[in-house]
């Protein structure tokens, strides 16, 4: 147009750049990455057995990005089997946050190995870091009625027990700060030692009589 201002070269050519003939060179790339993009989302839906492809989407964007995405989930020992059908943080492992309750504590695998112990509180779970198990750390009580007894002399009695447990502390008293003290070895022990009889889960690792 006469008498219109010469627009700079890194002008013009910054507009050129946004041309139909120079922008139709990346269909073929960002066809590839959507394709990519999509088949992985597939295979980690497959492979880890997500329930869809929101889920899947959700972890695969915190493995690439390795970074604890979303709300912390809350996790307790009472509840964690059945998190695990709506959480891929529980059902996978990490990386992600999770929320212990007071007075519980969670034992964590890589690899299908004990990794480490995690305190109560709002926490950070690593790559593929998976709950393995929440520990109860409080003192628990167990009750049995008409237990069935045969003394020496075969005599048929019946009795009721109740017994009352915790986690061993390793002789170290409660504080305001840490209520519930236990030994590192006793919780691993239970966490892998459970026994589920009569539907009662019991949890006979290191542990001793309640004070």
């Amino acid at each position: 147009m006469p008498g219109a201002p010469d627009l700079p070269p890194a002008l013009i050519n910054l507009a050129e750049f946004f041309d139909w003939r120079v922008l139709r060179h990346f269909i073929p790339v960002i066809t590839g990455w959507v394709l990519a993009y999509l088949a992985a989302v597939s295979l980690v839906r497959v492979l880890y057995d997500l329930p869809d492809s929101g889920t899947a989407r959700r972890f695969l964007g915190r493995l690439v990005g390795e970074t604890a995405q979303g709300p912390a989930v809350e996790v307790a020992a009472g509840t964690l089997a059945k998190l695990r059908e709506s959480s891929e943080l529980l059902r996978v492992g990490g990386p992600g946050l999770i929320l212990i309750p007071a007075g519980e504590v969670a034992v964590t695998e890589v690899n299908g190995r004990f990794y480490r112990i995690i305190p109560p509180g709002k926490q950070k779970i690593g790559r593929f870091e998976y709950i393995h198990a929440l520990i109860d750390l409080r003192p628990q009580d167990r009750h049995l009625s008409g237990i069935r007894l045969v003394t020496r002399d075969g005599l048929e009695v019946f009795t009721d027990a109740t017994v009352t447990f915790r986690i061993d502390t390793g002789g170290t008293l409660p504080t305001r700060e840490a209520p519930f003290p236990y030994n590192l070895e006793a919780v691993r022990l239970a966490a892998y030692a459970e026994i589920n009889r009569d539907g009662d889960l019991l949890l006979p690792g290191k542990m001793r009589p309640a004070t």
